[in-house]
Formats: C-alpha cells, structure tokens, sequence
C-alpha cells in the first residue's frame, strides 16, 4: 500500500530580508511538495525578480498577509506579528495534519512575543545619540 507524501510547510521568514527568497528557491526546486506559509503576493512578487517560472505543481500557498510593503534590509515592527503568524500557521498545519513536517518550536503565547517586540521597538527608539559637546 502506497502512501501520499505529505508537504512541507515553510514559513519565509523577515520579508525584509532574505527569507523570501531563500524560501522561494528551495520550494521551486524541491521535488517534494511544499506549502509556502507567507504573503503569497510577495511570494510570487519574489519568483518574478528572481526570473522564476509560475509556481511548480508541487508548490501550494498559506496565505498570511502582510501588514505593510516591506522594506529589503529595513525592518518594521508592523511585520512583526506577521512573522509570528507565519511560524503559528505553520505549526497548526503541522498538528492538523496538513502538513507533515514536525515542528520543534513551541508557542507558549504569541503575545508575549508581540509585547516583547513592541517593548524592544519602544527602547530602541528612545536611544537617542548625544550631542557632542564642544571644547571651549
């Protein structure tokens, strides 16, 4: 008795950085089936720079959209809870049996997170570099 190969579900990472891309190769490349877990927008957007044909037969979308345009190399606090989405989507696909890639990484309150990133977002900004005073 066969049994169907279930995908695997990948999360793209910082849409500021290079996790789109990295993601979109591998998917377009595996000969194995994927769920991209991301913006498919973006996604897609990225294939298209990259020169990539549409989407492979084997490459599926969990659409998880962003809160703003990313920025290549800024990144922004609004995209934080999107990035947090991505990882959560990925595992609920994972304990639903969607996907069958396992999942090590354990959520104990995404909140926390969120309120961890708005707190590091908030002290950062607050560091503000002194004036350089002047020697009389």
């Amino acid at each position: 008795m066969r049994t169907s190969i279930k995908p695997q579900a990948i999360t793209t990472g910082e849409p500021a950085g290079i996790g789109p891309e990295v993601s979109v190769k591998a998917a377009w490349k595996s000969p194995s089936p994927v769920i991209l877990v991301g913006d498919r927008d973006m996604l897609l957007a990225e294939a298209r720079r990259l020169g990539l044909p549409e989407p492979p037969a084997q490459v599926s979308f969990h659409h998880v959209p962003l809160a703003e345009t990313p920025v290549p190399g800024k990144l922004s606090l609004k995209n934080a809870a999107y990035v947090i989405e991505t990882l959560a989507a990925a595992h609920r696909l994972c304990a639903d049996g969607t996907a069958g890639a396992s999942s090590r990484l354990r959520f104990k309150r995404a909140s926390s997170l969120k309120r961890a990133f708005a707190s590091r977002a908030t002290r950062n900004s607050s560091l503000k570099p002194q004036a350089s005073r002047a020697s009389s």
